[in-house]
């Protein structure tokens, strides 16, 4: 499989979408003024918030610029236009993510957007989201898994509902994966419109880079494993083990 297949879609996504000038065609009213409110009540707003996912995406790879993006022969740093992945812990980005997903639903049952519309801007959303964890659980081990806007737990007193505990890496891996074969189902297998969004092929693409990359963790663990000592290794949070390697790579190979 050609590495390059995924990042030529993805690196363009937002650039290649829509022209400046167009961007905001179809919205009404006063567009220096748009709330919240304003760009969940069309579809054209709606579309401009998927388009602000990707540009979100933690295109660099591995911490290296990577040679297959748009950009690769530009003079910039390799974080230019969506920020290196080392250390990705990004959950501004993924309460946006997590708040589109509540809009979308809401949008779809007041009939705002038809449902294969609905379906297909879903699958853009989880597609983007599964993108972020990926770039977290493969720098940092296990993650909070948040899937919703906590807006509703500050409680004004000690907020428990905001402190969301790590899942274990392996159920970071597994979330990602299941996402993205999420994402896969709901989008269509080509695009009509908008060339260079995600279709199901990027999302299985992404879910057999994402499960080779779990395999080749678990079976490799003990070649250069973290200090057993520490307590993130004890709760398994920052763990994986050779027994769970060829799951993941018959999910690699079922994807690809």
């Amino acid at each position: 499989m050609k590495k390059n297949f995924i990042y030529t879609v993805i690196a363009i996504l937002s650039l290649g979408m829509v022209s400046c000038e167009a961007l905001f065609d179809n919205l009404e009213g006063d567009l220096s003024k748009m709330t919240k409110d304003d760009m969940v009540a069309s579809e054209a707003g709606l579309d401009r918030l998927v388009a602000r996912l990707y540009t979100a995406l933690p295109m660099d790879a591995f911490g290296t610029g990577d040679f297959n993006t748009t950009n690769a022969n530009d003079t910039h740093s390799p974080s230019y236009g969506t920020g290196g992945v080392q250390g990705f812990w990004n959950y501004t980005t993924m309460r946006s993510a997590n708040q589109l997903i509540k809009d979308l639903e809401e949008a779809f049952k007041g009939g705002i957007i038809a449902e294969n519309t609905y379906k297909t801007m879903l699958g853009e959303a989880l597609f983007c989201r599964a993108y972020y964890y990926f770039a977290s659980v493969r720098s940092l081990g296990g993650v909070p898994l948040v899937t919703e806007p906590l807006d509703d737990k500050y409680d004004g007193g000690e907020n428990a509902g905001l402190y969301i505990p790590r899942s274990t890496e392996k159920e970071t891996w597994d979330f990602v994966l299941a996402q993205f074969q999420e994402a896969a189902d709901l989008l269509p297998e080509t695009r009509s419109t908008g060339k260079y969004r995600a279709d199901k092929w990027a999302a299985l693409g992404m879910k057999a880079r994402a499960a080779l990359y779990a395999g080749s963790v678990s079976k490799y663990w003990n070649k250069k494993p973290i200090e057993s000592s520490y307590k993130a290794v004890q709760e398994k949070l920052t763990y994986m083990e050779a027994s769970y390697a060829d799951a993941y790579y018959n999910q690699a190979i079922a994807a690809a």
